[in-house]
């Protein structure tokens, strides 16, 4: 098996660095699906993200998997490259591969930024708390246990002649206001 779940994350990184981002994640996944092929591994997991769909039109709920990736940022174009690629590879070389497609991660022990994580520690110190990203701003999260049941779920799917893919979200967008 292979679990290709490596990349650039940081917005500030890929914000910045956006050659590097794309040479490492993209370059990366290349890659890995290329000594997949080589080895013939029983498994490749992309773990891509639901940035590579762009911004979810204003009244859609839940995007499915077969919507077009229009991302809007490196960090979701590399993911989308990725999920492209990995499906390519699936359909040309007949590598057993599955995409999964996570939203937005919270949970013990993430590094980056979170909102959600920001809320706990407001109500915790009894501050409140400025979610800059202004009215109407929406996302489904997804708990860290969630993606590890469907890494764990992915590994003992059966075997398939085609790539899959899944969107892994907890299935509720959550709206904050200012």
């Amino acid at each position: 098996y292979v679990l290709q779940i490596a990349g650039i994350a940081s917005p500030y990184y890929y914000r910045t660095f956006p050659l590097e981002t794309l040479e490492v994640t993209t370059l990366g996944t290349k890659n890995m699906l290329e000594i997949a092929r080589q080895r013939s591994v029983r498994r490749f997991i992309f773990c891509s993200s639901t940035s590579a769909y762009g911004d979810t039109p204003s009244g859609v709920e839940l995007i499915s998997e077969s919507a077009a990736l229009a991302a809007e940022d490196i960090y979701g174009a590399t993911k989308a490259s990725g999920d492209i690629l990995t499906r390519a590879y699936a359909a040309q070389t007949g590598l057993d591969a599955i995409v999964l497609r996570f939203s937005w991660v919270y949970g013990p022990r993430r590094r980056t930024s979170c909102v959600i994580r920001e809320m706990i520690k407001g109500a915790q110190f009894g501050r409140s708390v400025h979610v800059p990203y202004g009215r109407g701003f929406s996302r489904q999260y997804v708990h860290i246990s969630d993606v590890a049941s469907s890494v764990q779920m992915a590994l003992g799917a059966p075997a398939a002649q085609n790539a899959r893919t899944f969107n892994i979200t907890g299935g509720t967008r959550l709206d904050f206001a200012d």
